[in-house]
């Protein structure tokens, strides 16, 4: 995991890692980054916590607390992104996908999946949830919940 605001953690060979955005300067910037492994990963990203699990189904890395967080997948992968109780952008692009959390009064991505193979999106926390995809696509992308 790297943190960002001059700080970077890295770990590497462990089975368990997690991450916390706790200090005072929490909510000014922290960021994550979350890579997966040789398997099928799956990604969970929610407006407070993300989490990615290997094949077996097995948290290998969390992080909380986190202004911004990316992760990276391959073909194998999957991911699902939710939405949060404000107004949301998601937006579909080339390998990425991502999260504008509350979009309408701030701007900037809160949440990116990059080069996941399937990404699953939900809204169903709340806001006025928006979308937007840029081609080309390339991964396969399935929406879920309410949208406009």
């Amino acid at each position: 995991m790297e943190l960002a605001n001059g700080v970077t953690n890295k770990a590497k060979g462990f089975g368990y890692a997690e991450a916390r955005a706790s200090t005072a300067a929490a909510g000014v910037g922290d960021q994550a980054f979350l890579t997966g492994t040789a398997g099928a990963d799956r990604f969970y990203g929610f407006s407070g916590y993300s989490q990615m699990l290997d094949s077996a189904g097995k948290t290998f890395a969390i992080v909380s607390g986190f202004d911004y967080v990316e992760a990276t997948g391959e073909a194998d992968d999957k991911a699902y992104l939710y939405d949060s109780a404000l107004n949301d952008l998601f937006t579909a692009s080339g390998d990425d996908a991502s999260w504008d959390w509350d979009y309408l009064d701030h701007a900037g991505v809160n949440l990116l999946a990059k080069g996941f193979g399937w990404v699953g999106v939900i809204s169903r926390t709340g806001g006025s949830d928006a979308k937007q995809e840029i081609p080309p696509i390339n991964f396969d992308l399935v929406y879920y919940g309410e949208w406009p």
